[in-house]
């Protein structure tokens, strides 16, 4: 079923204000090769996205609204710029997409993930960032470990799935975060979460902030999201 989300901007900016506060740790230095690049980018990035990119950006209807196809133009990422994160079930990939100029809308980043098992779907709907964390330590739900023993951080202990960074959602407990199995990586494996290679997931992490919406979609074609939405930089918190 298509995803259709319009969010109007008093009824957003009042949703996003029963977030917890966010939480940043510092990040630490990681030694294997699987996390040679998670350092942070500089005030650009782009991503190699795969598939034939729109001929030229995204621009809004006169109702502030756009349905997006399923190719989108492609643009490097521009810090404080406002973003909106689109996670497409479908094709399990991340993408981050950013307004320019006030109306048009690229496809600053795309990452493969791996989402929700059959029997634990990723829920699909509009979330928004709660809060952030570089080095997560993780504790397992009752129905993974009985006794919830706490795993270090993946720096500590490379035995957790979080990895390197954690992006955590509203609600239903949902995670964009780093994985310490990247072979998982394009199939439905996860308890819910939505997994990213450690490489990734800095990119994400360091392109969102507290508030930023998300869409978790069945699919990206036909998901329609509002100029409101990607909120302006002297509105964003975290």
């Amino acid at each position: 079923m298509v995803l259709l989300i319009a969010i109007g901007t008093l009824g957003y900016f009042a949703y996003i204000d029963m977030f917890t506060q966010e939480q940043n740790t510092p990040n630490q230095k990681l030694t294997t090769q699987e996390e040679t690049n998670t350092q942070k980018p500089d005030q650009t990035f782009s991503s190699e996205i795969t598939g034939p990119p729109a001929p030229g950006p995204l621009v809004f209807e006169s109702s502030g609204v756009m349905t997006l196809p399923s190719n989108i133009a492609h643009h490097d990422w521009t810090k404080e710029l406002p973003v909106v994160v689109i996670v497409d079930k479908k094709n399990t990939a991340t993408l981050v997409l950013q307004m320019f100029d006030g109306n048009s809308v690229y496809a600053v980043y795309q990452a493969d993930n791996a989402i929700g098992k059959e029997e634990s779907p990723t829920p699909p709907g509009p979330y928004v960032v709660a809060s952030k964390t570089l080095q997560p330590s993780w504790t397992p739900p009752k129905s993974i470990d009985k006794k919830q023993k706490t795993i270090k951080p993946f720096d500590q202990d490379k035995d957790n799935p979080l990895g390197v960074a954690a992006i955590r959602l509203n609600k239903w407990n949902i995670v964009l975060h780093g994985t310490n199995s990247p072979r998982s990586i394009g199939k439905e494996a996860s308890h819910g979460c939505i997994r990213h290679r450690n490489e990734d997931i800095m990119r994400i992490y360091d392109s969102v902030w507290k508030g930023t919406p998300v869409i978790v979609a069945d699919k990206l074609e036909g998901t329609k999201v509002s100029k409101d939405m990607f909120m302006p930089v002297k509105n964003k918190g975290g």
